[in-house]
Order: structure tokens, then sequence, then C-alpha cells
């Protein structure tokens, strides 16, 4: 029989130990439902969870941060155990409020394993008000900092700082979504994978359904085969009031996306620096049956077969509009151009570039090449530097096939070309305020366009409104 002192003595040593996993159920109060959810004010609470599979449809939510220094996390429902009578709570479905508290200091130390991250599925679950920060994570394949998986479910004012190093596939805050929501985010992951099939995004490296919006990428984002700001890939996604700071490297590198199909971004800026081994773009490395409205792109974007400073290879169906860039674009093997290196089946509206733009294929102040696409009210002012033998600089397009362009001007002081597959050339001084009559013809003043009248915002040529920009933190 115990006496009092030792009982004493036991229950400090159970306090301090954050390895001790407590009875099921306990945590640090409440009773999991909406109104009452579990409250987690430390690392044992956070143990608790992971071991208790029964609670993983419940609620929850911080009351405290909690330092996870010198404890071993392992990934909630990874090792889930099918025997286990609360089966089939075989993912997390309940909610987690951060309640503005930080969850901090995790290592997760698996780099000969494979999926790795906070939570192994998130499916209709819900995150809101959380903090990760000082997150290191390495993996195998499948690592991300809050979910492997994570469909059918929300994050809202979640913010991530965190640095993933895996063979496969990563994402800053998961690895493969569907159907998810994310808003207000602010995710800041240096992610570096290195298989050759290998994808990651600053966000996620899939993301198939539903929607971003005010949202923000920060680091650098480094995988072989797909690399994007916000997500390698992304489909039937739509991007709203969000920025990029991101750089990005892979084959296939956008600002925004690497791969994009029915994708639709409005109101969104990327500041970056892309490189893309095959395409690289300002948004997105390879578009398809995409729509880019009010958008903007700083910064410098390369692609060995196709460069733009908005997407790098536009395969079809992809329309612009009220959208631009001064990107500095360059090619070392294919097409670059102020906005698309590649243009095809698609069109540009509203639209303006003046960055510099370099390459040894075909070199145009909008697009490198374009084929059966449509331009309307758009100029270019940036300059032009073309290396190829047997190619092409335009002051619009560098080569053009059955498309039209309506309205469409470039500066050919400023480009060093009087040649374009399209468009019309005219002076800086007909470019610049008060603008030449025969310039801007039919264009729409004061409703989209504004005139630069006194030469701060593009040297004289006419601007556009600036989408809304988020600032680092």
């Amino acid at each position: 029989m115990l006496t009092k002192k030792t009982a004493l003595i036991l229950g400090a040593i159970l306090v301090v130990m954050p390895l001790s996993i407590a009875t099921a159920g306990t945590y640090s109060g409440g009773s999991g439902t909406a109104d009452n959810p579990y409250l987690l004010s430390r690392a044992a609470d956070w143990l608790e969870l992971s071991e208790t599979q029964s609670d993983w449809g419940s609620d929850f939510r911080l009351t405290r941060s909690i330092d996870f220094s010198g404890v071993t996390v392992k990934p909630v429902g990874r090792d889930f155990d099918p025997a286990n009578p609360d089966y089939p709570h075989i993912y997390f479905s309940g909610s987690l409020d951060g309640g503005g508290y930080r969850l901090k200091n995790i290592v997760l130390n698996y780099p000969d394993e494979n999926d790795v991250a906070l939570f192994f599925s998130m499916q209709r679950a819900s995150v809101n008000n959380l903090i990760i920060e000082n997150m290191e994570i390495k993996a195998k394949r499948q690592a991300a900092s809050l979910a492997v998986y994570f469909d059918e479910s929300a994050a809202k004012d979640v913010k991530i700082i965190s640095r993933i190093s895996a063979e496969g596939d990563a994402g800053g805050l998961a690895v493969d979504c569907l159907n998810s929501k994310f808003m207000r985010c602010w995710i800041g992951t240096d992610i570096q994978c290195t298989d050759d099939n290998s994808r990651a995004g600053g966000i996620a490296a899939l993301e198939q359904g539903e929607e971003i919006s005010f949202s923000e990428s920060i680091g650098t984002i480094v995988a072989k085969e797909r690399a994007g700001g916000f997500f390698a890939t992304a489909l039937d996604l739509a991007i709203r009031n969000s920025t990029s700071f991101a750089t990005t490297q892979s084959a296939i590198a956008g600002g925004f996306v690497g791969y994009a199909d029915k994708l639709t971004v409005t109101k969104s800026s990327a500041l970056i620096d892309v490189r893309g081994y095959n395409y690289g773009g300002g948004l997105a490395g390879y578009a398809q049956n995409s729509n880019f409205f009010n958008t903007f792109t700083r910064g410098s974007v390369s692609g060995n077969n196709a460069a733009g400073g908005l997407v790098g290879f536009c395969d079809h169906n992809v329309s612009f509009k009220e959208s631009f860039s001064s990107v500095a674009a360059s090619s070392v093997l294919g097409d670059s151009g102020g906005l698309a290196g590649v243009l095809r089946n698609s069109t540009l509206t509203n639209c303006y570039a003046r960055g510099q733009i370099t390459g040894v294929g075909f070199v145009g102040g909008i697009a490198g090449s374009a084929g059966q696409s449509t331009l309307s009210n758009c100029y270019a002012a940036g300059g032009l530097t073309l290396f190829g033998a047997n190619r092409n600089a335009g002051g619009l397009l560098g080569y053009a096939d059955n498309t039209s362009l309506d309205f469409c001007y470039w500066d050919t002081e400023v480009s060093g070309t009087a040649y374009s597959a399209g468009g019309d050339g005219r002076t800086t001084n007909a470019m610049t305020y008060p603008h030449a009559v025969n310039t801007y013809t039919k264009w729409r003043f004061g409703i989209f366009w504004t005139a630069d009248t006194d030469s701060t915002v593009n040297d004289g040529t006419p601007g556009c409104a600036i989408p809304l920009l988020l600032h680092s933190k």
C-alpha cells in the first residue's frame, strides 16, 4: 500500500513526464462535443489524441501553446488499429480549434517511412485559428505539416512555418487534397523533394476541387516533376485574392501552380522566382481549360522549353483578362514571352507585359509563339533579346499561326524591333501619355485602363487596377 508521500511523488512524476499517455478521453478537460470540446494544453494531451482512435471524430481546442521540444510525436491515425472496437475511425473527422495558440518545435523524423504529417488523414474535418511553428519533417514519401490526406475538409486562419525534406511528394499543409477549402492561410514552408517523379506545393502537392482565398505562400519549393507556390497540380480549383512569394524549381514550375487544368485565378498576384526545367510560368508552368482574371506577376521566370510571365505553356482553352506582368522571362531552348511562352487556342483581353524577355526560340513581348488564338486590347513595352538563329523576336508575337490581334500595340524603341507577327508598332512617344490618337483605339479608359498621366506607374504607358496584394509577415 502506497504511503501519502509516495503517492505525491509518483503524481508529480506523471505530471512532468511528457511521454505519459493519459487515460483515454481525459485530456485537460472537455467532453469532445462542439459546445464542450476536449481541451489540449500540454504535449501529453496531443499524445493521448494520437493513441485514442475513438476520439478522432470529436472536437478539440487548444487552451495554450504547446512546446514539443524533446517529445517524440507520431502522426495521428497513420497506424490505426482495424481491430479497435471504434473502427472505422481510420481518419480524423472532428474539428481542431487552435484558439490562436501554437504547436511549436515539432520534429517528425521518419526518413525511411511514408505518410508523415501531424495527421495521416483528415476527412470532413475543420482546422481553425491554429499556428504550427518551427516544424521539421523528414520522410521518404508523402510528407506534410498538417495532414497527408485532406479531403472534404476546411482550413481557416492557419499559419504554418516548417521545413520538409522527402524523396516523394510533399506539401506545406497537406499532400493530397480533395474538395477542400482554405481561407486566410499563411504557409511559410521550405520543401526539398528528390525523386524523379516528385511533386511539391507550398499548400499541397495536389488539390482537386473547391477553392483557396485570401491566402499566402512564401518559401522555396523544389521537386523534380512539378512544383508550385500553392499547388504542384491543381484540378478544377479556384484561387481568389491570394499571393505567392515563392521560389519554385521543377520540370514544370509556377508561382501558384505547376500543372493546371480547370483552374480559375482571380484578383491574385505572384512575386516570384520560378525555374522550370521544362515549362516555367509566373502563375502556372502549364495550363489548359483555365481562366486568369485580374492577375499580376513580378520577378523572374525561366523555362528550358517555354517561359512566360503568366503561364509558360498554354495548351488550349486558356483565357486571360485584365492581367499583366513585369516578369523577366527567359528560355534556353524554347519560346519565351511577356505573358506566355507558348499560346495555343487561347485568348487575351485587356492585358499587358513590361518585362525583359530573352530566349533562343521565338521571343515575343506578349507570347513567344501563338496558334489559333485571339488578342484584344493588349500592349507590350519590354526589351527583347534573341540569341537563337532561324527564329524571330516580335514586339507582340515572335511567331503566329491563325491568330488575330485587335487594337494591340508594342513599343518599337523599348523592344528594339519593328517586327511582330501581328499588331501595330508605335514609338515610345506614341505609347506614353498623352498617347498618339492612333494608339489604344477603342480602349476603355476609366473602366479598366487608367492613363499614367505623371509617368509614376508604368513610365507613361497605361496601367490597370492592381489586384489585392498581401504582404509577407
